[in-house]
């Protein structure tokens, strides 16, 4: 009778315990990194060592006074009364023959200065030409400065 209540007691006691059966958990999927999409509008060339005419408004400087035809006209009068002073002249004497949106290979400009490092970093800014008597002078400049002659 001892073995029928030890049998008994291990049957009542293994249907209280659950089996529970292994699961597989599947390992969460890896993200896979795609390359960002850059549409071609603004997509920047590679530098030449010359400067670039802008030809979208997306490759001009968003800040920019340039940006707008109205602003040109102060930087180019800026430019006329600089050389004016260094000719001792009037403004009036003074033609403008061009001005053009640029984008400098480097820091200079344009007009670098012997000696001197700039850095390697394609700059928005604008190139002015004007003229008298004949003789052309030219005014470059970063996009939120004001013009310099550039004596080469």
């Amino acid at each position: 009778m001892k073995r029928l209540l030890i049998l008994v007691a291990v049957l009542l006691l293994s249907g209280c315990a659950t089996l529970v059966a292994p699961t597989s958990i599947a390992p969460a999927p890896t993200p896979v990194a795609s390359p960002p999409i850059v549409p071609p509008s603004l997509a920047v060339p590679a530098p030449t060592g010359l400067p670039l005419p802008l030809t979208s408004p997306l490759q001009s400087p968003l800040d920019s006074p340039l940006a707008t035809p109205a602003a040109i006209n102060p930087t180019v009068d800026l430019a006329r009364t600089d050389l004016a002073t260094r000719l001792k002249i009037a403004v009036a004497q003074i033609q403008v023959v061009s001005f053009e949106q640029v984008e400098w290979p480097d820091a200079s400009a344009g007009c670098a200065k012997p000696g001197v490092m700039y850095i390697q970093v394609i700059t928005p800014g604008y190139k002015i030409a004007l003229s008298v008597d004949g003789k052309t002078y030219e005014y470059h400049g970063k996009a939120q400065d004001a013009p310099a002659l550039c004596e080469k």
